[in-house]
């Protein structure tokens, strides 16, 4: 029984390690960057230095909705237009 468990703690050990190591790598990057990007390049009437510091340092609940907002951005322009504006990297 006790190696059993070791095997067992060797493995949840492991385990936690690299959920640990992916969730360090997702915090850093922010899902509003696209958002900001795709809103800035397909509306020039948009303030993008207001928008960038808006979206700078969000929460997870906001990256969410960016994505979101992001996602529906896309979707109405291939709708409404037939093209998809493409934002490009600043």
């Amino acid at each position: 029984m006790t190696r059993m468990t070791s095997i067992l703690n060797l493995f949840l050990t492991l385990f936690l390690t690299m959920a640990s190591g992916l969730l360090a790598c997702d915090a850093d990057t922010n899902r509003c960057d696209a958002f900001v990007d795709y809103v800035c390049d397909c509306d020039p009437s948009t303030d993008c230095d207001s928008l960038q510091a808006t979206y700078e340092n969000a929460s997870v609940e906001e990256q969410d909705q960016c994505e979101l907002e992001l996602n529906d951005l896309q979707a109405q322009a291939d709708v409404d237009t037939g093209f998809e504006c493409q934002a490009t990297a600043r």
